[in-house]
Order: C-alpha cells, then sequence, then structure tokens
C-alpha cells in the first residue's frame, strides 16, 4: 500500500517527456543503451524527488484545490522532504558512476533550476514568465543536452537549435498546466502566466510558441538527417501531425471553463507524447 502511494507520488506519466528527450538525444550521438538505460533511471530518480519537493511547496494551494497528495497524508514533510534528498543523493552517487562528467553536470543543472522553480528564495514558480521560460529549459533543453552530452562535448548549432525548439514547444505546453490549479492559485496570490495575463493570452501564446516549437523541430532533425531516404517524406508526415496538434492548442476557447479547459490540456499533453514518439521512430530508423 505504501509503495503504491510513493509510486503514485512521484507522477512516473509526468517524467516521460523529459526522459524522451534524452533517449532521443543520446541515439542522435550514437551512445549504447546501456548508457542511456542509466541517464534514465538516474533522471527519473531526480525527476521523482523534485515532484516530491514541489508537492510540499505547494501542499497548502493543493489542499485548497481539492487534490491531496497521499504521502503528504501520512507522512510529515520533513519526512518527504528527506526522502527526497536522499534520492537525489542516490541519483547522483549513481550519475558519477555511470555518465560521463558533462552529463553529470546537466544533472546538476537540472536540480538547481528545479529547486530555483520551487524553493525561496527563487520561487520562480510564482513569476507569470519566469516559470514557464525556465520549465522549457529545465524539462526539454536540458534533458536533450544531457542525453547529447552522453556522446560527446562538441555540440553543433543544430543540436543546440533543436534543443531550443524543443524548449520552446515545452513552453507552449507548460503554460496550460495551470487551469486545474487557478482557483487555489488565486486564493493564495499564485502569479501564474493564466491569472496574470488571462485564458485569451494563454491560447495565443501557446499557438505562437507550438508553430515555432514544431517548426523548429521538424527543419532541425530535417536538416541533422538530410543524408537518410525520404527525409521529405517525414518531415511532410511531421508538419501534418504538428499542425493538428497546434490546432488543438487553437481549440482551447476563453470562454470554456477552468475544469473543460484542463481536459483539453490533458489530450494536448497526451498528442504531445505521439508527436515525441514520432521523432523518435523517424530518428531510429533513419540513423539504422
Amino acid at each position: 500500500m505504501l509503495f503504491s502511494i510513493f509510486i503514485a507520488a512521484m507522477r512516473p506519466y509526468n517524467a516521460l517527456l523529459p526522459l524522451i528527450l534524452i533517449y532521443l538525444g543520446g541515439m542522435i550521438v550514437h551512445m549504447p543503451y546501456a548508457v542511456v538505460a542509466g541517464a534514465l533511471v538516474v533522471t527519473f530518480l531526480i525527476h521523482s524527488a523534485v515532484t516530491l519537493l514541489n508537492d510540499i511547496e505547494d501542499e497548502v494551494i493543493d489542499k485548497t484545490n481539492g487534490r491531496q497528495d497521499g504521502l503528504i497524508d501520512i507522512m510529515s514533510p520533513n519526512s518527504v522532504r528527506h526522502i527526497a534528498h536522499m534520492m537525489i543523493l542516490v541519483a547522483m552517487g549513481l550519475g558519477i558512476l555511470l555518465l560521463p562528467l558533462s552529463a553529470v553536470a546537466f544533472l546538476g543543472i537540472f536540480i538547481i533550476l528545479s529547486w530555483m522553480y520551487n524553493s525561496k528564495p527563487f520561487q520562480v514558480s510564482r513569476r507569470p514568465i519566469g516559470s514557464i521560460v525556465l520549465l522549457g529549459i529545465c524539462y526539454a533543453f536540458v534533458p536533450f543536452m544531457l542525453g547529447v552530452s552522453l556522446g560527446s562535448l562538441e555540440v553543433s548549432y543544430l543540436v543546440l537549435c533543436l534543443g531550443a525548439s524543443f524548449a520552446i514547444g515545452r513552453v507552449s505546453l507548460s503554460m496550460l498546466k495551470d487551469y486545474k490549479d487557478a482557483h487555489g492559485d488565486a486564493l493564495h496570490d499564485k502569479r501564474t502566466f493564466l491569472l496574470v495575463y488571462g485564458r485569451t493570452k494563454v491560447r495565443s501564446v501557446s499557438v505562437i510558441m507550438s508553430v515555432i516549437g514544431y517548426a523548429g523541430i521538424l527543419i532541425s532533425i530535417a536538416w541533422l538527417l538530410h543524408d537518410a531516404s525520404r527525409t521529405w517524406l517525414w518531415t511532410l508526415l511531421g508538419g501534418a501531425l504538428a499542425i493538428w496538434l497546434v490546432s488543438c492548442r487553437a481549440r482551447l476557447s476563453p470562454k470554456h471553463s477552468y475544469t473543460r479547459l484542463n481536459h483539453q490540456f490533458h489530450q494536448c499533453l497526451q498528442y504531445e507524447l505521439l508527436f515525441y514518439g514520432f521523432i523518435v521512430v523517424w530518428v531510429s530508423i533513419s540513423l539504422v
């Protein structure tokens, strides 16, 4: 029972997008699966730990929103905090043993950015623009570059452009996550992008950022794989998928309730996994 509550509190589903980006980065630099698997395990432990720490920081707001975290219900915040810190120490120890120092450095950056997002004095989660920018860097650019760093320290401008495009796409998605907590955030004066700029601005910016992100991803990968066969066909298929995903963002009507918008956000999140899966299949087949 305790184990299942603990796993649920870590929210493994939320780790899928950054883990896919690590895998993708590792594939691009032709790393063995064993090395990439080590990076995935270590990152998952750290991601789970910072998720627990975020729950501690947002405990009051989560209760206002009617969301209860099972682990905090049965353990004190200090106990959960100690568990999270121990997970980070174990993960970093494994990282030092299994991974190149460059990858360990990106793990350190991931931890620092997560701490800045959750904790004082920075607490970037309370800053409307800073929060979504940091999430894009922390949960897209850093994981992708971590995967790339498994192979070599030499990074081309094309790889950086691809990482930045993933980050921009993540920003377009991250600003939608606050629909579910809008009521509690407003009561506790948490300055999210949604509450400061409103539903109309959220939809407009999300659509614009998603167009830039998807275009950057497809163009960068097509250029990276220009010697592979049928690159033009893969690019067209990816473009069609991207257009559909952008249309899903455009359907986030400001007239809808937060409950309905939150449901649409989770659909966008699932479809984003489909797009990432398409990119993995494309790169995998082209690099064989």
